[in-house]
């Protein structure tokens, strides 16, 4: 995929964070676990725990007066893919503070696409280790150009992760020990990296 081809794609399929929150919800509340399959049935009960973490962000998280100033210095546009999927947790953490950014000018355009609807893209951003981890954000300019690249979770989120895999930590103990340092964190960690990057 060239990069004219890919910038247009995002254009014209990425989809904005209220519809992206209006398919989590639809999700949620038309689940069937007879019709599901394997993996909804294994994603459910986390889309409905990241109903619950987007929707308390929404609503408590404000930019500080910094980000306000910083962000509506900006004189040029940006495009903002994300690439996320309703399951996961770190997106449910950190989507609403990046829509939140976004939303401080005019002359950015946050568009969301589903990782695992379009692997051509994500495997045009894997992380250090190659891997697909979500979600991803992409700045590109009005041309179609990277501006940066963020994700897919906070400096110190990622340590504390790092750590809990080379301490051997199990699964479900990480999920609870990122999930609490993201509540006490509260979104000022992604708000400080996007400020830093834009």
């Amino acid at each position: 995929m060239s990069d004219t081809d890919l910038f247009k794609t995002i254009c014209k399929t990425g989809i904005s964070y209220t519809d992206y929150k209006s398919i989590l919800m639809q999700q949620v509340q038309n689940f069937n676990d007879e019709l599901a399959t394997s993996d909804e049935r294994d994603h459910i009960q986390n889309r409905k725990l990241n109903l619950q973490r987007t929707n308390r962000l929404d609503k408590h998280f404000h930019p500080s007066e910094k980000s306000i100033q910083k962000f509506q210095q900006l004189k040029s546009k940006q495009i903002w893919l994300i690439l996320s999927e309703t399951w996961c947790g770190d997106s449910a953490q950190n989507l609403p503070i990046i829509s939140a950014l976004a939303n401080l000018t005019n002359y950015i355009e946050l568009k969301i696409m589903f990782r695992d609807e379009h692997p051509e893209i994500m495997n045009l951003f894997l992380d250090e280790g190659g891997k697909r981890s979500i979600p991803k954000l992409i700045s590109f300019d009005e041309n179609g150009n990277e501006i940066f690249q963020w994700g897919p979770r906070p400096l110190q989120a990622k340590l504390l992760f790092d750590k809990m895999i080379s301490d051997g930590i199990d699964k479900d103990e990480r999920s609870r020990a990122l999930h609490l340092w993201y509540g006490r964190d509260r979104g000022l960690s992604v708000e400080n990296e996007l400020v830093s990057l834009i």
